[in-house]
């Protein structure tokens, strides 16, 4: 009887150790498919990264060759406008320089202006007493019209 029953058990054993084995046989090719899954998502998204890596250096190149073009742009105004206005600018004041270093060379030296500094005097002194006696002749004539 013993053997019986360890013969039951034992059949009973097999019989779940083969169900087990199924089911981890089950569970091995399940989680094989679910990592062959996963590596074919890892793959795609692999892919579509490097898609949207190459699409931004493009924009990026693109964006780098727009920068440039308004640079050159840019630059290429400033120097139309520094030849245009400030080089006017500097070729006027050059020449005005030029007009004033010659005004100052024909102006007289200080000496002689010195000199015509005591006759200037004179003519100074001598308009106020000219203006001084014209005053009184015009107050006398106003008062030989009042008396008249």
């Amino acid at each position: 009887m013993d053997i019986e029953l360890l013969n039951a058990i034992s059949e009973m054993i097999a019989k779940n150790n083969d169900i087990l084995r199924q089911e981890i046989n089950g569970l091995r090719q399940e989680m094989q498919q679910n990592n062959d899954n996963l590596h074919q998502e890892i793959n795609g998204l692999r892919q579509e990264m490097k898609q949207n890596n190459d699409s931004l250096h493009q924009k990026i190149n693109g964006l780098r060759q727009e920068m440039l073009e308004d640079h050159n742009r840019l630059f290429n105004q400033f120097s139309a406008l520094v030849e245009e206005k400030v080089t006017k600018e500097i070729r006027l004041i050059a020449e005005n320089h030029a007009s004033l270093v010659r005004n100052i060379n024909d102006r007289a030296p200080i000496s002689d202006l010195k000199e015509v500094r005591g006759d200037l005097q004179t003519v100074s002194e001598n308009l106020i007493k000219h203006r001084e006696r014209i005053e009184k002749l015009e107050s006398e004539v106003k008062a030989l019209k009042k008396a008249n």
